[in-house]
């Protein structure tokens, strides 16, 4: 949700004056400053009564409604009104949202009281300064002279003043607020954030804050463009709309990056040990995985000036937002966590297909040792009964010259495969033991500890060997040993 504070003054205003508003919109709100706010009021003398009791009504309203203990936590005012403008909202929609995915609706439950410590810097701001008018007044005559947009960036004393609104900073003497000195640089740099492309108007962007000047001596004609016809302040109506879709996709770019981070370090956390080859654990994290990649794809869609606008005035001012405001890097930030969590989740499939390809391998051990012992079972069973069959056939086969060899052949043969069967059950069970101990001994490593990328892990058995060969330390590499006895963990890393 978007709030947007607007603040229209009925007369002209210093620089410094609006300046001083707007801190006092950023700052946070707290009883302590409450109260010497109150206390200097009072000390004004008469005629402050309305200032003293419309402090006194905010106190009480921001005591009634702030989520944290204001004494000490000292919220944001901005972020005190924002959530009691989400509140009053929560509550006109009965605390639910019926919305329709694939065309099935369903009700989504909105959150009551929004988390104070959990938001972090995602809570987000930006002021944009909209002059109608800016003017000085003449020393000599008194008399007040318009200032065109260019002066306000050419003359370094009006430079100077539209550095000190942009930088929000100001030097309180005794009794008296004024901009510090900028340096040449900084005036310099002034006119490289200036994206506009008439002569009599100025479009400022920073990364904190934005000054449109449109001064135009014909505010009644009309632009006539390719496609249509405007007024001239409704072309810079949607440039103001196209910053605050940029303070949105910047405030959306920021949270997706938070949550690649909160992810990825959930899943060093959850992924150790045996739970790295949990399937509940697998699924869930592919969700999110998949997740935030959808959610990274919207983000360079929307993030691409030229897919936003076509104009190319309107491409150089989002494409100068996007870079002020730090909002490639953030992408990039998102991808390089996208990237980490989806090559930790792929090891830990490949170690999920292994050990699944181990345990199929073990049942199939399994099976095949009943069905060895079964049919040496068997052949135990049937085998009196054979010779039993040969000696009652002897009259019925006649003198052969090669039947009195056949039971000799017959018992020879069955006492090998016997053998055979009793040796291949030996060996399978040799085998499903083998298979065992290695699994317990690789879950034993992958319990331990869980290297971060770029390092390496390996065991030591005697104290100077690695895997029985001497330990060599290359130069430039730091390695850290921990353990004693016959097995120690070691840390090997560049230096």
């Amino acid at each position: 949700i978007t709030i947007i504070l607007k603040i229209q003054y009925p007369r002209l205003q210093r620089l410094i004056d609006v300046s001083r508003d707007v801190m006092g919109l950023q700052g946070n709100f707290d009883m302590e400053s409450a109260r010497q706010k109150i206390a200097e009021l009072e000390a004004l003398g008469a005629g402050q009564e309305g200032r003293i009791l419309s402090v006194r009504q905010f106190m009480d309203w921001v005591a009634a409604h702030a989520l944290v203990d204001i004494e000490q936590e000292n919220p944001p005012v901005l972020w005190q009104m924002a959530v009691e403008v989400v509140q009053q909202f929560i509550d006109a929609c009965g605390g639910r949202l019926r919305c329709t995915e694939n065309g099935y609706p369903f009700d989504l439950e909105l959150t009551p009281q929004p988390d104070y410590y959990s938001m972090g810097g995602m809570r987000d701001q930006y002021t944009l300064f909209y002059f109608d008018e800016v003017s000085i007044i003449d020393a000599a005559d008194h008399r007040r002279k318009v200032l065109l947009p260019r002066q306000l960036l050419t003359e370094d004393v009006h430079a100077q003043s539209i550095c000190g609104l942009l930088e929000g900073v100001l030097l309180h003497g005794k009794n008296t607020y004024y901009y510090p000195t900028h340096s040449p640089n900084y005036l310099r740099e002034l006119g490289g954030w200036d994206k506009s492309s008439w002569a009599d108007e100025m479009c400022i962007l920073s990364d904190r804050c934005a000054i449109i000047y449109p001064y135009n001596r014909r505010p009644s004609h009309d632009l006539v463009f390719s496609s249509r016809q405007t007024a001239y302040n409704d072309y810079w109506n949607s440039v103001l709309r196209g910053i605050e879709f940029g303070v949105e996709t910047r405030l959306l770019t920021q949270l997706t990056k938070q949550i690649a981070a909160k992810y990825l370090a959930d899943a060093l956390l959850d992924l150790r040990g045996q739970n790295g080859l949990d399937r509940h654990y697998l699924r869930k994290y592919d969700l999110r995985a998949s997740n935030l990649a959808r959610l990274t794809a919207h983000l360079r869609n929307i993030t691409t000036p030229s897919l936003i606008a076509q104009a190319s005035y309107a491409v150089s001012k989002f494409e100068l937002f996007m870079q002020q405001t730090n909002v490639p890097l953030f992408l990039a930030h998102t991808e390089s966590n996208l990237a980490d969590l989806n090559a930790l989740l792929e090891r830990n499939h490949n170690l999920y297909i292994q050990a699944e390809s181990q345990r199929l391998n073990e049942l199939a051990l399994i099976v095949s040792a009943i069905f060895a012992s079964l049919t040496m079972f068997l052949g135990f069973l049937t085998l009196p009964s054979f010779f039993a069959d040969w000696d009652d056939a002897r009259g019925l086969a006649g003198n052969r010259w090669y039947y009195n060899w056949l039971p000799s052949a017959g018992e020879a043969v069955v006492t090998l495969l016997l053998i055979l069967g009793m040796a291949a059950f030996v060996y399978m069970l040799f085998r499903w033991l083998t298979l065992r101990s290695r699994r317990l001994s690789r879950s034993c490593r992958r319990t331990l500890s869980l290297p971060p990328p770029g390092l390496e892990f390996g065991f030591l058995r005697p104290p100077k060997k690695i895997w029985g060969q001497k330990r060599v330390e290359p130069r430039g590499h730091w390695q850290i040993v921990v353990g004693k006895g016959r097995f120690q963990a070691s840390l090997l890393g560049p230096g």
